[in-house]
């Protein structure tokens, strides 16, 4: 499985199933026949690898695609097989052969014809245990009928769900909350229609994104229909997704190539992660009358209220503390300008490869100065005041070259924010570059920025090895007399007495122990440069990635328009002019 997003979307799926008790007991009892719905084919990746995955006829699963065009990519460039597509005259034939079969089955029918048809044959024996949603139309939504809480989709699919059902939802979803999937609210409205319609009063929902050297316009959804039963529920939902998800990675039986699942879902069910009622339980609980939320929900988002304002006002009494105005040559404390970074880093709405459109990416005006790893400031020395206050302006990023924002210091307006104290300086992500989509590359530090050696250190060691060395290296044959005088310990016993120097014991043990500082420093240092090229690598290698998925989307663009052309071949060959 190449992509990254699908990646989560599995591994959400699969570790909400073994939370809730869908897949029995993990690497101990015989896995039971489980089934899954895919609304979206793309390359069909998600289907063949759970059918590759679990073990012979324990996993069915039913793929929807309307688009012939994605069908036949899929089939003749992506290596999916043929036999899998279906060619059903109406929903009702497709909801037969899928109740009939196993395997993996591709219907070239709307998502919700099919699933309105599946929920007519009334077969309990055929529910689904994970679906996963996986559709956008060309600028990168989600279709409305298959989030509309009163459509024929969720509201038929409701009915062919197993009580402790899994429900992922992959969304095209910024850092700001709102992308090429919707605004804010659009999202909150597609979210609470799927949650109040397919999910139980005892119901959990997260989100987490992908991780962000690999993908980072990606915001999973998962929706844990019957949740986790009340004796389980004594730690936070995050705990028990991490613990499903080692579970699953240790215990779960060995493909048909005889090995484990080869990704960590640990990492993926917590990056990012946010409990979806706790997120907007204080927007719910001033408005959520005109939400049908559960019962749980309500009590969460009460909660959630509560601790939101307790918040604020723990805030607003640091603002009042603050505006006295800290001093200036107070710096923040490693690590902890990670935490609020996204609250200082303005970034634009992400893109996916699906979207032909790159939007426009826009830097924060009052984002401060730039910070690259290992060039904190040091304690001892103050921060100097600059002569002229100045603003840090970051003009627009051109994301047809991929340049990062480039800084022009212009005079200060009188009360403006830069004769302030500093604001939170902008940060650099995981691979070394700024936080902004379109410019994943490394961005060297200036040299004032980098770390520097302690060269009189490493002098003074390098002089001090030597005269040992020398002491206890006895003279050459072929040496001169002159030669073999002035390398003899005697006499630089005599020149170290005439410079006032006893080699005494404890001046060795002072030796020594420069020594053992000069080659600690030289660790570190050592460490530092490497640091910097390993960041440079997974920046090189995320850029590769994206370019390879904009090639894969270029592939798939042209072969949708080919099958456009109104273009057929002819049946003889032409004759060459005379």
């Amino acid at each position: 499985m190449a992509l990254a997003y699908t990646k989560s979307l599995c591994a959400c799926a699969l570790t909400g199933a073994q939370l809730q008790g869908a897949m029995g007991e993990v690497g101990v009892t015989e896995l039971p026949q489980m089934r899954a719905l895919v609304i979206g084919l793309g390359a069909g990746s998600i289907p063949l690898w759970l059918q590759h995955t679990f073990p012979e006829n324990k996993m069915a699963v039913d793929a929807l695609e309307i688009d012939p065009a994605v069908v036949k990519v899929a089939t003749e460039e992506m290596g999916f097989p043929a036999s899998a597509v279906r060619r059903s005259a109406s929903a009702a034939e497709a909801a037969e052969d899928a109740v009939s079969g196993g395997g993996v089955r591709v219907y070239l029918l709307p998502g919700e014809d099919f699933v309105e048809a599946v929920a007519a044959q009334k077969d309990e024996n055929y529910k689904y245990d994970m679906v996963f949603i996986d559709a956008f139309d060309k600028s990168g939504k989600v279709p409305p009928v298959l989030v509309d809480g009163q459509g024929t989709f969720l509201q038929s699919l409701n009915k062919v769900l197993k009580p402790n059902a899994t429900v992922v939802l992959n969304l095209l979803v910024g850092m700001t909350g709102s992308g090429s999937s919707g605004t804010a609210q659009e999202i909150e409205d597609m979210v609470t229609a799927i949650a109040t319609t397919c999910c139980g009063d005892s119901s959990e929902i997260f989100t987490v994104r992908t991780p962000i050297n690999e993908s980072s316009g990606n915001q999973i959804y998962g929706f844990l229909k019957a949740g986790r039963a009340a004796t389980e529920r004594t730690k936070p939902l995050k705990e028990a997704l991490k613990e499903s998800a080692e579970k699953v990675n240790a215990d779960f039986p060995a493909d048909s190539l005889g090995q484990k699942i080869r990704f960590d879902f640990a990492r993926r069910v917590i990056f990012s992660y946010q409990d979806w009622w706790v997120a907007l339980g204080a927007a719910w609980h001033r408005s959520f009358e005109r939400h049908s939320l559960p019962a749980v929900a309500v009590a969460v988002a009460v909660e959630a209220a509560e601790a939101a304002e307790a918040a604020e006002a723990a805030e607003a009494a640091e603002a009042a503390e603050a505006a006295s105005g800290p001093p200036r040559d107070e710096l923040p404390r490693e690590g902890e300008h990670e935490k609020d970074a996204n609250a200082h880093c303005k970034v634009p709405q992400q893109d996916s490869p699906r979207n032909h459109v790159l939007p426009e990416a826009e830097l924060a005006a009052d984002a401060g100065p730039i910070v690259w790893p290992g060039a904190e400031a040091e304690e001892s020395e103050p921060v100097p005041e600059p002569a002229v206050p100045v603003e840090r302006q970051r003009r627009k990023a051109d994301v047809s070259h991929v340049e990062a924002a480039a800084e022009v210091p212009v005079p200060a307006r009188a009360g403006s924010a830069a004769s302030a104290a500093p604001e939170m300086p902008l940060l650099q992500n995981e691979a070394g570059s700024l936080v902004v989509p379109q410019t994943w590359r490394f961005v060297p530090p200036p040299p004032e920025q980098a770390p520097k050696p302690c060269y009189d250190k490493v002098l003074e060691a390098k002089a001090a090895l030597t005269a040992v060395t020398a002491m206890a290296t006895p003279p050459r044959e072929d040496a001169t007399p002159s030669a073999r005088e002035e390398l003899t310990p005697k006499k630089l016993i005599e020149d170290l007495v005439q410079d006032q120097v006893k080699l005494d014991l404890r001046d060795k043990q002072l030796l020594v122990e420069q020594l053992v500082e000069c080659l600690i420093d030289q660790v570190k240092r050592y460490e530092k440069e490497l640091g910097a090229e390993q960041r440079a690598n997974r920046a090189l290698k995320m850029s590769l990635e994206v370019e390879q998925r904009k090639a894969l989307m270029y592939h798939q663009r042209l072969s949708e328009l080919a099958q456009q052309l109104p273009f057929e071949a002819a049946d003889r060959t032409l004759e060459p002019e005379l």
